[in-house]
């Protein structure tokens, strides 16, 4: 019965080009997706801030801006 149990390391093929290929592209897509949930998840400090700057319009157009009158140009008053 001994002599009925082999426990010699069994043969396992080298992987192949496309396996490892595939091994290497997985692990890094792997990584890549914690990278993106780590961004999700930890704010990052913003380290400007912009600066609300007013800006003031002045509307030039006359009292009948809303007539479109085509082929004679829109008159524009001065302030």
């Amino acid at each position: 019965m001994a002599s009925d149990l082999d426990f010699s390391p069994l043969e396992v093929p080298e992987p192949t080009f496309l396996e490892n290929l595939l091994w290497y592209g997985l692990f890094l897509g792997a990584i890549f997706q914690l990278i993106c949930v780590l961004a999700i998840i930890i704010p990052i400090p913003k380290f400007h801030e912009v600066e609300h700057v007013e800006t003031h319009t002045v509307n030039f157009c006359s009292k009948n801006h809303h007539r479109n009158i085509p082929g004679k140009p829109k008159e524009f008053k001065t302030l």
